[in-house]
């Protein structure tokens, strides 16, 4: 429960003057008017005054206090986070295959970017995408050209199937040269406590030979197309052939589900080939001069290309007088761009991802500024390096001072502003005169880093983004966090408002509504099971529903201290049922969040046989096929374990039938006049009125006959 608001002291203005009228005559007995009219009553409304605005003062948290209270429980402000976006290289007239390395900038409307992984890129290109859903191909290419979801294994998959999706190219991919793609989803995975494999499906990348599929070595981070990611393939030589509903002969690779079935169908916003990570980043650098005679010892040189220890001496002109490569992680770590060695009599230069910040003035709270902030991630290596080219001292960036010692090279590093404070001498150690404070850092534009698609880019290779930059966002104040902490602290209570009066569940309420809520930081109702069983880390579930003194293994019985929950996937389409993977992954997770002496059963659920037979009458001028299709569809909606139910969101769990709303629901068909008959059966005689379903239990529609008479 979060605390209340401090009220240290409560007194207001009245009360002091009450309180200070009330100890006059123990302190001074020969005042007796204490009256509004005489002067020592006005010098203690005076007092009063003064003592009121201590008060305030009091009862006021300042924002050091909150950063604090705030770090504490674990919800410190966010620093300035730099943009992402995925690239899309080509060779741009050059031979390839081309390596272009992790590092390499590249400028995307004029803002500047590093990429953050290595790639190498070929004169492939993807030209068509399709799908085959296990029974037919589907030509996506439209969808896929224009930005649209495509379904990548249809939209029922299943590994007896065999569904896949296929990527024709043309040109081909160089055989025994890495192909990397990247493949993002329309759904969002939360990514803390994911695991690389899947609970349940695994898939297969092959590529077409001209004779047969032959497996291509593939690293795949998209746990079979269920999260964004990128696939890094080798394939072998492919050979031109016309597969599937693309009329033109092309190279084929595809990805089929060999294993498994998925929570939910995968679905694809984006394909990317030849494809990158980059970071809006800037990476400081600056030449550095060498002073005349400064050479180091052979073997000891800097070498242009390489990233290692230096140690440095500087003059307080910052010029280097003694400069060595050396295998110390005290010194400063920096990659070296380019070295022009000194001789005797001329001076030479160095030019490092180092800034010199400036030099310690011995006082206390020294500050001094990082250029060009604000500092990405709020992340920066400084460290003091004494003028005689001595051992140089780390210095560690902490959020605040208090815990720092006398002897602690300690600092306090704004990432926004990019302010550098260093201690007093009590709170953190002074730096000594005229030691060098050399920083190596990244920068940042922060939130003006998120860039649209489509941008003009710039650099050593041509590049695309068919995806914005996302994830950009400025250092930020004690709004967010708060919000985050309020939201968190109070996430059981949240929940508890969500479901009508005299309900303790959140099934049969919109999943987007349930999801709009945090998930709490621990399992202690059956409302938090429900939503942490939507939050468990790389599994989809539609539906969950918990029961307290219940025991999923043994349902018969009673179980004080068992808690179950009932959890439906997306798939198989008509019958919803979890896996044994999607199963254990939400036990797993519960298991972490449960309170002591909780047992946590996580099953699917129980279906019940329900088979119907209907006759309707149509409307004037409507065929039987038509008006029959629409019966059956709408029964069958309306039974339906994800769909179904009055409010569409589902047919609640234990909720019996009853044959009048089925009566309602066939009639409400399109076509239908009226119903003549409706014969609901599975209670066990030829027909019933209402039909029982037990408590965790949801109807299965196994048979329904729909007669349509004149």
């Amino acid at each position: 429960m979060p605390l209340p608001p401090l009220d240290l002291d409560d007194r207001s203005w009245a009360d002091l003057i009450d309180e200070a009228r009330a100890t006059i005559p123990s302190l001074a007995t020969a005042w007796t008017d204490h009256n509004v009219h005489d002067p020592g009553i006005t010098l203690v409304e005076l007092l009063a005054y003064l003592v009121e605005q201590d008060v305030y003062r009091v009862n006021r948290v300042p924002e050091r206090h909150r950063r604090a209270f705030l770090a504490l429980a674990g919800f410190a402000p966010e620093p300035p986070r730099p943009a992402r976006v995925v690239l899309g290289l080509a060779l741009g007239g050059t031979t390839g295959p081309l390596e272009v390395p992790a590092g390499t900038p590249l400028t995307g409307s004029g803002i500047p970017f590093r990429t953050l992984t290595g790639t190498t890129v070929t004169d492939a290109a993807l030209h068509a995408v399709q799908v085959f859903d296990g029974a037919a191909f589907a030509d996506a290419t439209g969808a896929w050209r224009d930005g649209l979801t495509v379904v990548a294994f249809g939209p029922d998959p299943a590994a007896a199937t065999a569904p896949a999706l296929y990527l024709g190219f043309d040109p081909p991919p160089s055989a025994g040269t890495p192909l990397t793609l990247w493949l993002e989803t329309g759904a969002t995975v939360p990514d803390a406590g994911l695991r690389l494999a899947h609970h349940d499906v695994r898939c297969a990348w092959e590529c077409w030979d001209g004779a047969g599929w032959a497996t291509a070595d593939a690293r795949d981070q998209t746990r079979c197309l269920t999260i964004s990611g990128s696939v890094r393939l080798t394939p072998d030589a492919t050979v031109a052939s016309v597969i599937g509903a693309v009329p033109s002969p092309l190279h084929w690779i595809r990805c089929r589900l060999a294993e498994g079935r998925p929570d939910a169908a995968p679905a694809l916003t984006a394909i990317t080939e030849q494809a990158v990570t980059a970071t809006q980043v800037l990476r400081l650098q600056r030449t550095f001069p060498i002073a005349p005679g400064t050479m180091p010892d052979p073997g000891a040189e800097p070498v242009p290309g390489i990233t290692a220890h230096l140690r440095l001496g500087l003059d307080p002109a910052g010029r280097i007088t003694t400069l060595a490569v050396a295998d110390d992680p005290a010194l400063p770590r920096a990659a070296v761009l380019d070295y022009r060695a000194a001789t005797a009599d001329a001076a030479g230069a160095l030019t490092v991802e180092l800034v010199l910040l400036g030099s310690g003035s011995g006082r206390p709270e020294q500050r001094l500024r990082l250029p060009e902030a604000p500092v990405a991630n709020g992340r920066a290596r400084v460290w003091l390096v004494p003028a005689s080219g001595a051992a140089a001292r780390r210095v560690r960036l902490v959020a605040n001072l208090d815990a720092a010692g006398p002897q602690d090279d300690h600092a306090v590093l704004d990432a926004q502003t990019g302010e550098l404070r260093f201690g007093d001498g009590l709170h953190g150690r002074v730096p000594p005169v005229g030691v060098a404070i050399l920083a190596a850092y990244e920068t940042t534009l922060a939130a003006r880093g998120n860039i649209a698609a489509g941008a003009d880019w710039a650099g050593a290779v041509p590049a695309r983004n068919p995806l914005p930059a996302r994830g950009g966002s400025d250092a930020e104040d004690l709004g967010p966090p708060t919000l985050r902490a309020s939201a968190a602290l109070w996430a059981h209570e949240r929940l508890l408002e969500l479901p009508a009066p005299g309900s303790a569940t959140l099934d049969g309420l919109p999943r987007d509504v349930v999801l709009g809520r945090p998930a709490p930081p621990r399992l202690v109702t059956g409302a938090d099971a429900e939503r942490l069983a939507f939050a468990t880390p790389g599994a989809h579930v539609e539906r969950a529903r918990a029961w307290a003194g219940v025991d999923g293994w043994h349902p018969v019985l009673s179980a004080p201290g068992t808690l179950t929950v009932v959890v439906l996937p997306a798939l198989p389409v008509g019958r919803p049922e979890p896996s044994a993977g999607l199963i254990a992954a939400v036990e797993c997770f519960l298991d972490a969040h449960r309170t002591l002496g909780t047992r946590v059963r996580v099953v699917g659920p129980e279906y019940l046989a329900v088979e119907l037979s209907v006759r309707v009458a149509p409307l004037p001028a409507l065929g039987s096929a038509t008006v029959r299709a629409a019966v059956d569809a709408r029964l069958r909606a309306f039974l339906h374990p994800l769909h179904g139910g009055a409010d569409g969101n589902g047919w609640p769990f234990g909720r019996d039938i009853a044959r009048s709303e089925l009566l309602a629901v066939a009639e409400s068909a399109s076509g239908v006049d009226h119903v003549d008959a409706l014969v609901l059966h599975g209670c066990g005689r030829d027909r019933c009125d209402v039909l029982p379903i037990p408590p965790a239990s949801l109807p299965d529609l196994v048979a329904l006959d729909v007669e349509v008479v004149a």
